[in-house]
């Protein structure tokens, strides 16, 4: 399996965690090698506490944002096979999801969340049309455009899926890239077109400013003509993964000290009094004591990542999340 790049970055948020939802999108129920577009203009999809935005067209039969899909067809090239996976399936089940601009998940206002993964991989009308090339897109690796001219890449081309948390003002809480094609490498072997379903880490979404109120989803492509990107700007998701969980009156900050916030070797903790517990972003514990006024955590033998903290005290509960 070939190389993949992700980059993203990530500060600190406080809010209370209460579950972890999966959406692998099994739950919209579809007839073999079929999918859903929003033409019954229901708007979207709805799991759990996320919400998949989609917009259909009734007067020229076209939709934009999320389609639900199940279809196996990952050899016709084309936008006639627009609604399917390279992999030819979910991602271990049959159904997935297919974006196309513009669209975005919405998480349901008021609740605490953290976003932390979810499985990437091309459609096969962008892949086989990079594979390829087609009437607009070029094929990847050439030195030319669909149109045989010279379009001063040499070849070296690139498809980027970048996804980015906002708040309902519209602030950016974090950024994540997926290459979904790759040929800017010295050795020609290792250029790739992603074929495979991978597991991309999206915690660097999550921002002390701010809640992820929503997630949304531009492209980037060496491809470029007059109308913008050539490139079918379409990707296939699974397996969307988060916590969530409502703040009560009891989860609300106090005078409690948590520092320093990255933290490398020593967690301070300072005025706090009750039962300690500090759990990774999957929700297993990782430490847990008494406290009665202020102590140092060992945090140097923990790996890289989020953790939260939580303490609790006469039935109140503060969570505060911290990153090492």
């Amino acid at each position: 399996m070939k190389k993949h790049y992700l980059f993203g970055l990530a500060i600190s948020a406080a809010f209370a965690v209460k579950s972890q939802t999966v959406v692998d999108f099994e739950s919209t129920i579809l007839s073999p090698e079929t999918y859903n577009n929003g033409s019954d203009l229901s708007g979207g999809f709805t799991y759990g506490y996320s919400h998949f935005s989609n917009y259909y067209d009734t007067l020229f039969d076209y939709n934009t944002g999320f389609s639900i899909s199940n279809v196996a067809d990952n050899t016709t090239p084309g936008y006639t096979n627009q609604y399917s996976a390279i992999t030819g399936s979910g991602y271990n089940s049959s159904n997935y999801a297919v974006f196309y601009p513009d669209g975005k998940i919405t998480m349901t206002p008021l609740v605490a969340n953290l976003i932390l993964s979810a499985r990437i991989t091309n459609t096969t009308y962008a892949a086989l049309s990079m594979m390829n090339g087609d009437v607009v897109g070029k094929k990847f690796g050439d030195s030319t455009n669909a149109q045989g001219q010279y379009d001063g890449t040499n070849g070296e081309d690139y498809f980027i899926l970048k996804i980015y948390g906002r708040t309902t003002m519209g602030d950016t809480t974090g950024m994540v890239e997926v290459v979904l094609a790759d040929f800017r490498f010295a050795d020609n072997s290792q250029d790739f077109i992603l074929q495979d379903w991978i597991d991309v880490d999206l915690q660097a979404l999550n921002s002390a400013i701010a809640n992820v109120d929503y997630i949304s989803f531009d492209f980037e492509s060496s491809d470029i003509g007059t109308f913008g990107i050539n490139t079918p700007t379409y990707f296939a998701m699974d397996d969307f993964i988060f916590t969530a969980g409502t703040i009560g009156l009891n989860e609300l900050s106090n005078d409690y000290k948590i520092y320093p916030n990255p933290v490398e070797d020593k967690l301070r903790i300072e005025n706090a009094i009750g039962n300690l517990k500090i759990s990774d972003a999957f929700g297993k514990t990782v430490f847990a004591s008494h406290l009665n006024g202020t102590t140092n955590v060992d945090f140097s033998r923990l790996t890289s990542g989020i953790y939260f903290v939580s303490i609790e005290n006469e039935g109140s509960i503060f969570t505060k999340k911290v990153i090492k």
